[in-house]
């Protein structure tokens, strides 16, 4: 019953079945708990997983392999917020517990911080893992090679592909879209088109997500009438576009201001049944707002909530940076309301938003409010937040009205 509601994602059921077997004191063993454990991590639960993981040591039950891997899964794919370092504890304290990490373990590790942006702490793994007399696998070069080009490193990246060549690994479909992408996001896009070519030659089954990458990289690089060609070679390949390949398209249309060819695009769409989603939505608010159409704009954001899509931050802060560009940021204000009344808090960009919007407007001290509303939240500024502070604040004569460790390192930054 347990692995049945984990299975099908019932996982308040999980909980209640596990406390009716507490209460009516029937052994639990060590699958049990991994089952619970698995369950609660998948909900989110991650303070009430590592709970039950206490349970297990209360009632004898030393936590093997599979408990700890579950344990470092939930707080990689949750990310952010210190959770990696909490995942990584977890491989100290197994080790300390005599507790042989696995393949798996470090696979999990590395993947969750490159994802997080430390691909540094995913190569000290890497290293570990080696020093351990484990071998990678296609797996870890993949999630190695995609944080590399994430983080600037190209060499690397290639140094490793090198490598895993040399070891003897072949690259699957997953290893050449994480090359093609990475070759994109760094502007290299004769790299990605002739890897791309390469495989095309090798015969090699791409996927969807494949031929999204290269489309995105051409609409990036304002290359539409070769982007509309690929979308045509996925038919010829009966590989069926998908929302993400509309998306693409769409975003390039309105990168280069051709309007008429967006609204085509969403026209075959509709034809097609092609059904919108968050992200296409938020590209066509974005495009309106940069058109100074943020009021009509407003009006998708009513028909995502019709459709039952559920607007993202980025929906309402493009919204907000619309009005404020248009020099009403009382307007943005009342977009925050809406988020909040629907459920979303405001986040670091929202703030960075508001408080530009109101400093355009020269008043500052208004901004300042937004500011200390931040601060007192818990959110920590980032970059841009300490950029508007020193560019539309401190220089133009505004000693902002907040904690000293913030207004020093505005000054030093």
């Amino acid at each position: 019953m347990l692995k049945g509601v984990v299975n099908e994602g019932k996982f308040e059921v999980t909980e209640l079945l596990y406390k009716e077997m507490i209460r009516r004191r029937i052994e639990v063993d060590m699958y049990t708990f991994n089952i619970v454990i698995n369950g609660l991590c998948k909900a989110g639960k991650l303070n009430k997983a590592k709970d039950v993981m206490e349970d297990m040591k209360v009632r004898g039950i030393i936590p093997n392999v599979v408990t700890y891997n579950t344990l470092i899964d939930g707080y990689c794919k949750r990310g952010g917020d210190g959770k990696m370092y909490k995942a990584d504890a977890f491989l100290r304290e197994m080790v300390e517990q005599g507790v042989s990490p696995n393949e798996r373990t470090y696979n999990t590790l590395i993947d969750g911080f490159c994802k997080d942006d430390n691909v540094g702490a995913a190569m000290k793994l890497f290293k570990e893992m080696r020093f351990q007399g484990m071998r990678p696998d296609i797996v870890t070069f993949n999630s190695l090679i995609n944080g590399l080009f994430g983080d600037g490193k190209v060499d690397e990246a290639l140094g490793l592909r090198a490598e895993m060549l040399r070891l003897g690994l072949e690259p699957n479909i997953r290893t050449y879209n994480v090359l093609i992408n990475g070759f994109s996001k760094m502007k290299m896009f004769r790299e990605a088109k002739e890897l791309f070519d390469d495989v095309m030659k090798q015969g090699l089954d791409f996927n969807v997500l494949t031929f999204n990458t290269v489309i995105d990289a051409h609409c990036k690089a304002s290359k539409m009438e070769e982007a509309v060609a690929l979308r045509e070679l996925m038919s010829n390949k009966l590989i069926c576009p998908n929302i993400s390949t509309y998306n693409c398209l769409l975003g390039g249309y309105y990168r280069e201001g051709n309007i008429e060819a967006a609204k085509k695009l969403l026209e075959e769409m509709e034809e097609k049944s092609v059904r919108a989603d968050v992200v296409t939505y938020n590209i066509r608010i974005d495009a309106m707002c940069k058109r100074g159409e943020s009021r009509r704009s407003v009006r998708l954001l009513d028909e995502m909530s019709e459709k039952g899509l559920i607007p993202s931050h980025v929906t309402y802060n493009t919204l907000m940076a619309g009005y404020c560009q248009e020099g009403n940021p009382k307007v943005a204000v009342t977009i925050r309301k809406r988020m909040e009344k629907e459920g979303k808090q405001p986040n670091v960009v929202t703030y960075n938003v508001l408080i530009k919007g109101f400093c355009q407007k020269d008043k500052l001290g208004e901004a300042n409010a937004f500011l200390n509303e931040m601060l007192e939240k818990g959110l920590v500024p980032n970059r841009t937040t300490y950029d508007i502070i020193r560019e539309e604040m401190i220089e133009k004569g505004f000693v902002p009205d907040i904690d000293g460790h913030l207004y020093n390192d505005v000054v030093n930054c």
